[in-house]
């Protein structure tokens, strides 16, 4: 169980991490993302390029290697090239990890109530906003009106997201659920 929190924790602060930086930095995070992305799609391509060309001749089998190291290295160029072209397509991956983090969040909600912790109701309300921000982004065209929002909005999902779990390894430490998930009464 102790390693189960100490990865909710790592979790919870990577997560608020980007959202913080989605919105501090919200009309130009997606194109850094976007760039970042371009350059990971590079590296590995030179190196598989590279890799290629320094075996021996004896070595050399399909020559379709090659032809997909060049085509990363070509897609991480665009990538660099021309973020714009994926900025939308960004929000909408980060609007999908949010509203998978939310189902994800609910389940193991789920699961600490099943295993002996008395949890609220309200507890649930978190994810279930976090899957209103997702749907307000995918359905709500209104970027016009506020540079960044939908950036905004994902981030203050993604902090909530963090928020919730840091509160939940909370719960559960102070509940001592044991080895078998079930709920060991303190003996005061």
């Amino acid at each position: 169980m102790k390693r189960f929190l100490q990865s909710v924790i790592a979790r919870a602060c990577c997560v608020s991490l980007v959202g913080i930086s989605l919105i501090v930095f919200s009309q130009s995070i997606a194109r850094w993302m976007i760039m970042v992305g371009g350059l990971l799609f590079i590296i590995p391509g030179l190196v598989s390029l590279i890799g290629f060309f320094r075996r021996d001749s004896e070595g050399r089998g399909v020559m379709l290697y090659p032809l997909v190291a060049a085509g990363s290295i070509l897609f991480g160029v665009i990538l660099l090239i021309w973020p714009d072209l994926f900025k939308e397509a960004m929000i909408y991956i980060l609007v999908g990890m949010l509203m998978l983090a939310a189902a994800t969040q609910s389940y193991s909600l789920w699961r600490i109530h099943r295993s002996g912790v008395r949890l609220s109701g309200l507890y649930h309300l978190v994810p279930a906003l976090e899957l209103a921000a997702g749907l307000y982004v995918i359905l709500a065209k209104n970027e016009a009106l506020v540079p960044g929002l939908p950036a905004i909005i994902v981030g203050s999902g993604f902090i909530l997201y963090a928020l919730l779990e840091f509160w939940t390894v909370y719960l559960v430490r102070k509940s001592n659920i044991g080895s078998d998930n079930t709920v060991v009464q303190r003996e005061n």
